[in-house]
């Protein structure tokens, strides 16, 4: 409940009413988002005879959805519903104003849906989607990136394999974007994905060897919004400390951004860049300082 307060003179009056709402949002996984909405509604009071002060008290609805990729990583969109009504006196005269204001606001979170999940009921897979009219979608085996945050560049390369016959599909779309995402098959046959970076389309070429054609696509995009969440690496294969920063290198996070403060055994450290490395033989992540 917030209280408005409004003054106005007697007659015709143009105004505002000013609503703020402080709210905390809670998701499931590592992430809150704590902030303020603050809406603006002009109005127009009429009184008959003299005038009135008073205050207005509005019921603030909120409701919040997650949305974003498969529903998950993205942004929240939250939708303020409200209606205010004042009673002033003005002489003998009693009278109401009735004001409905919609707002809509966005907010950065995540919700990592694969805690918990069985890994002996799963089988993970990588795809390529080159954006275009319409956009081409590849499974893929082999991609290295680099993710990092603020005003640095990411750099991301995908090799397409078998991509004899789809050469002029794939350099109609040079200038678009390249998005690599993770994906699960679950038992029961279904799929989830999750994108993990994307960057612009700016390079290609393809090699033919004796068996088959394979295509390769790369480019550059901006870094990453720093994200200042905590979360523990999945995976840790090893741990280095050189020169005061630390490197670590663990199983790929499909929610782990440049800028979290990550915990690997007894050490914590803040992440500038993470390295992705998949091929058919392996496939992990490097996280480290600059």
């Amino acid at each position: 409940m917030n209280n408005i307060d409004l003054s106005g003179a007697g007659g015709t009056t143009e105004s505002s009413i000013v609503a703020e709402l402080t709210f905390s949002a809670e998701f499931i996984g590592n992430a809150s988002t704590n902030g303020t909405i603050q809406a603006e509604l002009g109005f127009v009071p009429v009184f008959e005879g003299g005038h009135h002060v008073g205050s207005l008290a509005a019921a603030l609805g909120f409701s919040a959805a997650l949305q974003g990729i498969q529903g998950v990583q993205g942004t929240i969109g939250a939708s303020l519903d409200f209606s205010a009504s004042l009673q002033g006196e003005a002489a003998s005269t009693f009278g109401a104003i009735q004001a409905e204001l919609g707002l809509t606001a966005q907010f950065q979170g995540f919700q990592d849906w694969t805690e918990g999940l069985d890994p002996r009921q799963l089988r993970e897979f990588y795809t390529l989607t080159i954006t275009g009219n319409p956009d081409l979608v590849f499974r893929i085996s082999s991609w290295q990136a680099t993710a990092r945050s603020g005003e640095n560049s990411n750099y991301l390369q995908a090799v397409i394999p078998g991509a004899s016959g789809r050469l002029e599909e794939i350099q109609e779309r040079s200038g678009g974007e390249l998005i690599v995402s993770k994906g699960y098959r679950f038992s029961d046959g279904s799929e989830r994905s999750e994108e993990i970076m994307r960057s612009d389309f700016s390079s290609f070429r393809y090699d033919e060897g004796p068996r088959q054609l394979t295509a390769t696509v790369s480019g550059y995009g901006p870094g990453f919004v720093s994200s200042q969440n905590t979360r523990p690496l999945k995976g840790l294969r090893s741990l280095n400390f050189s020169d005061g920063k630390f490197r670590a290198r663990c199983s790929i996070d499909l929610f782990l951004r440049p800028g979290m403060t990550v915990q690997a055994r007894n050490a914590e450290f803040t992440v500038d860049f993470i390295n992705y490395y998949v091929s058919r033989a392996d496939k992990f992540c490097e996280v480290g300082q600059s």
